[in-house]
């Protein structure tokens, strides 16, 4: 996938590469308000659903270890034992398999990919590559949803190639300068980058510079 892209795309990607019945990207909070930007399947926001309704669940489990879920079988023992409210009635709407991975941001967790199946058995080796890959995409689409950042536009506002680490440089000094989070200094900075029309390392360059300070904001540069 190229380009800036919707949650919406990212959960049809994830049911057309990695082949599963149902696919959920969930934004959450530090304070642990919950948000589905988007599902493919019915299964996916159902799932959601009750994990809330219940408040336990693979996703959960995923957002508070910051380390991938995977349930090869809902109807186990095991399962039943280690998330009794959910389990269960996953298996009655009809969901074998589940596998959560977090959205993660340096040390912070913005979120989930939440991947499900009717039959029961693990991913392959190849299906986990594309899940990981697509939770990366996950992450940032649900960045740019939180910025008002449009699918559909070119590449310029992602932290691809040799910029990368200078945007998490900058979006860490961006935390300490407004107090906020890093995923929320990120949001900031790619809100910034296209609201001024300038590529993201462009920007952050000038944060880490110390060009340009987002606790006293002026002008951007001219380019």
């Amino acid at each position: 996938m190229a380009g800036i892209v919707s949650p919406d795309e990212v959960c049809q990607e994830c049911r057309r590469v990695i082949g599963v019945d149902g696919a959920a990207l969930t934004a959450i909070s530090h304070h642990g308000d919950r948000a589905t930007l988007a599902s493919s399947g019915d299964l996916g926001a159902r799932l959601e659903e009750l994990q809330l309704t219940v408040g336990e669940g693979p996703s959960l489990d995923a957002f508070a270890t910051h380390r991938p879920v995977s349930v090869t079988d809902l109807s186990s023992a095991a399962s039943a034992r280690r998330w009794p409210g959910f389990a269960g009635t996953a298996v009655e709407v009809g969901v074998r398999a589940m596998f959560a991975f977090p959205l993660l941001l340096g040390a912070s967790c913005s979120g989930t990919l939440q991947l499900c199946r009717r039959l029961p058995g693990p991913l392959s080796t190849t299906q986990i590559r594309d899940a990981f890959r697509l939770a990366e995409t996950g992450l940032w689409a649900l960045l740019d949803d939180r910025a008002g950042i449009s699918a559909g536009l070119d590449g310029m506002y992602l932290p691809l190639g040799g910029g990368q680490a200078e945007v998490f440089q900058a979006s860490g000094m961006i935390s300490v300068q407004l107090a906020v989070g890093v995923d929320e200094a990120l949001v900031r900075l790619r809100a910034h980058a296209f609201a001024h029309n300038r590529p993201l390392h462009e920007v952050a360059h000038d944060v880490v510079v110390r060009r340009f300070r987002f606790d006293a904001p002026h002008p951007a540069p001219e380019r």
